[in-house]
């Protein structure tokens, strides 16, 4: 089998081995992803159901106040205290901001990490290229240099 065979078919070794694990870090991620996307979901459809419960409870509050006073400042002031107070109790109660700063601040530590791991393992692959270059090229010369021995005393 010839060098550039040899180093061909090492390098597309290396390049599978690299691929499937990228591969499976990804779907590792993917799945962790999906479990996330799911919980979230439920987390919402919760929150949904909590909002529209909040919401017949401010219009039964509004038909109430209708009928007995004809101020509508009492009940828009009511909303948003009733709408403020509910958002924050669902961001607070979720954690919905620390989670999403967390998931930012954890993807730009993976991203520095694969940057990083890509490009020492592309070093080492240079350099086990040039170390196999380096040694195939001292066994030509050596091969050389004894072909040379074997000639010249034939000359003679």
């Amino acid at each position: 089998m010839s060098l550039t065979a040899t180093l061909g078919r090492a390098k597309d070794e290396a390049m599978q081995h690299f691929s499937e694990a990228k591969v499976e870090r990804m779907a590792k991620e993917n799945d962790e992803l999906k479990m996330e996307n799911r919980l979230l979901r439920e987390e919402l459809s919760d929150h949904r159901s909590e909002h529209r419960q909040v919401l017949d409870m401010l219009e039964k509050a509004r038909i109430s106040d209708a009928e007995g006073a004809p101020s509508g400042r009492r009940f828009k002031l009511l909303r948003l205290i009733a709408v403020g107070g509910t958002v924050y109790a669902i961001v607070t109660k979720t954690g919905a901001v620390d989670r999403v700063k967390a998931w930012i601040e954890s993807m730009k530590g993976t991203t520095d990490r694969f940057a990083t791991d890509v490009s020492r393992k592309a070093s080492d692959v240079a350099h086990g290229f040039g170390d196999t270059v380096e040694h195939a090229g001292r066994r030509i010369e050596q091969t050389g240099d004894r072909i040379e021995q074997v000639a010249r005393p034939s000359e003679r």
